[in-house]
């Protein structure tokens, strides 16, 4: 029987994962996500594994959008 992680599941690990990364790191860990789906994408039987990678990268994109906002605000004017 195959067990499969639920994309939830898959999301809560990737967030845990990069809570603490910030912009560069995201940049990074991106563009490796980026690479390597490219090499995987087209493979069968890489469904699993590409559905995994799309995690990872949905889960690097919202840290990513955090530490936006966390600068955005910084560099705002104070009046």
């Amino acid at each position: 029987m195959s067990r499969t992680i639920t994309y939830p599941d898959l999301m809560a690990l990737f967030k845990r994962k990069f809570a603490e990364a910030d912009i560069g790191q995201c940049r990074r860990a991106l563009q490796d996500c980026y690479d390597t789906l490219r090499i995987h994408e087209r493979q069968p039987g890489s469904e699993e594994y590409v559905r995994k990678l799309w995690c990872e990268i949905d889960a690097i994109r919202d840290r990513q959008m955090a530490c936006q906002k966390v600068l955005d605000k910084a560099m705002a004017p104070v009046l």
